[in-house]
């Protein structure tokens, strides 16, 4: 009789490879990238199996932009968890730090919502059934107005001990910036757990494999970031954390020892990796480690027989696919193909490197997480001379609004009819609080909602559909109250 580890085992397997045979392929994304409204992309998508459970709840005549994404992602967490029930006995390991990974992305995301003063921002976004797993208070986070509402809704949990050290957090720096490390630290060492280091040698991977590729990654990509700016050796060498690699001490030892961004390019060359990155084409070296892995996975989902380095390899390529039709429902969303979306930032990429020196510029990223597509940019303020001076390179209002002058003229050489804003130093705009404008949106719904129950009433449905007084005067007094509190602002 075949033992149960083995059965699910076997189990997770065939489920994982299932479902990658129900992957998008080409001809699909080129369907997919030729919808011109957010109703036929929805049609489309519903059309997919892989996809149709997720879209159930979808009507493509009203489809939107954010349903369609929280949506996606919300069927990919779904199909991750029916993977871990499956394997009973490395699924309840992998799933612990699966967990873990979106507690770091709710927690940094509280706390940007707090640097940029707008707590009532932040809205949890995991499934019902990953709420239930996740230790901490979704609902005490949600509603924290400051370090100490964040700490007491992690009060009780593993992460009290790894955010203690912010109670000593300086006021001048950002909440996010100071956690940031704490949290990715816990983040890496939970990863590293999920591994063992190998015993013995074998042809085949298994998942330690797959830990070191990602923690190498990380690791090469930050000590290249950080050479590129000059940072100091001792630096360079603390944050390439090195604790799970696939590369051997002497080749690392010659890989940090570069003097400058093209000799660590160089240098890399002659690492194992070097080889194996070479066969793609990237600009920088996280893009060709993503383009390695997207092979290393779908080779090894194939051909491993070890369940949970499949199950990882397919959720990696499923997280992937899912970020592609992102980027499309975006693309049709803004009634523009990918293609010029990445255009678009490349181009005011381009002004920020004549600003600031590309050399001092670390990260640029796009998000496509809000109505419009934006792209969050960091830089060390370096001058001229290399002296680390943030008031000299943008100093006070007037230098932001030049920066702004002259970014739209850069833009607009590119891509004619894009406006200029006035500054609200001109128009004396305010802006409107986050609860305000929440309460507005609220009583507008509901105030839809009303009238369409009005044009539903008729000679033999009058007393059925009416609305009951109290709870229009209600709704016309509180609409009454946030007209007086707008017209104060």
């Amino acid at each position: 009789m075949m033992k149960a580890s083995a059965a699910s085992g076997n189990a997770v397997l065939a489920k994982a490879r299932a479902l990658y045979g129900r992957r998008l392929r080409a001809d699909d994304y080129r369907r997919l990238m030729g919808c011109r409204t957010m109703t036929e992309l929805a049609a489309a998508l519903k059309e997919y199996p892989l996809y149709a459970d997720a879209l159930t709840e979808v009507n493509p005549q009203y489809a939107r932009r954010a349903q369609l994404e929280n949506l996606l992602r919300q069927g990919l967490y779904a199909r991750y968890d029916s993977l871990c029930r499956y394997d009973r006995s490395a699924g309840s390991k992998v799933y612990e730090y699966f967990t873990l990974c979106c507690e770091v992305d709710e927690l940094t995301a509280a706390m940007r919502c707090l640097d940029a003063g707008r707590p009532g921002d932040y809205l949890f976004r995991l499934p019902e059934f990953m709420q239930q797993r996740c230790c901490i208070d979704l609902y005490a986070l949600a509603k924290a107005t400051s370090l100490d509402g964040i700490l007491a809704a992690v009060a009780g949990t593993p992460w009290e001990k790894v955010l203690a050290p912010l109670r000593n957090a300086r006021a001048d720096r950002g909440l996010t910036a100071q956690a940031e490390p704490l949290l990715q630290d816990r983040r890496h060492k939970a990863l590293v757990a999920l591994a063992p280091a190998k015993k013995g040698t074998s042809a085949a991977p298994n998942l330690r494999d797959l830990v070191e590729l990602e923690c190498d990654t990380s690791a090469v990509s930050n000590a290249a970031r950080l050479i590129r700016i000059g940072a100091p050796d001792s630096v360079v060498r603390s944050n390439a954390r090195r604790d799970c690699t696939a590369m051997t001490n002497d080749e690392w030892g010659y890989l940090l020892a570069a003097r400058d961004l093209a000799d660590f390019k160089a240098r890399f060359a002659k690492t194992k990796y070097g080889p194996l990155l070479g066969h793609h084409e990237y600009s920088v070296l996280k893009e060709g480690f993503f383009h390695y892995r997207c092979d290393w996975c779908k080779k090894w989902l194939r051909f491993s027989t070890d369940p949970t380095l499949v199950m990882l390899c397919y959720v990696w390529l499923a997280q992937c696919e899912v970020q592609d039709l992102d980027h499309i429902i975006e693309g049709v969303h803004y009634k523009l193909p990918p293609e010029e979306v990445r255009r678009y930032f490349e181009h005011a990429l381009d002004f920020l490197k004549a600003e600031v020196g590309e050399e001092n510029i670390f990260s640029a990223v796009v998000h496509m997480d809000e109505r419009n597509p934006h792209m969050h940019l960091c830089f060390v303020p370096l001058t001229r001379d290399k002296r680390l001076s943030a008031k000299e390179i943008m100093d006070g209002r007037d230098k932001l609004v030049e920066w702004q002058d002259k970014f739209h003229d850069h833009m607009a050489a590119q891509f004619p009819g894009l406006d200029r804003g006035q500054a609200a130093a001109v128009t004396k705009r305010k802006h409107i609080p986050t609860w305000l404008y929440k309460q507005a949106h609220r009583l507008t719904k509901e105030m839809t909602r009303i009238q369409k129950d009005i044009e539903k009433i008729g000679t033999f449905n009058a007393n059925k559909q009416k609305k009951s007084p109290e709870s229009t005067s209600e709704m016309v007094s509180a609409g009454q109250c946030l007209r007086d509190q707008a017209a104060s602002l």
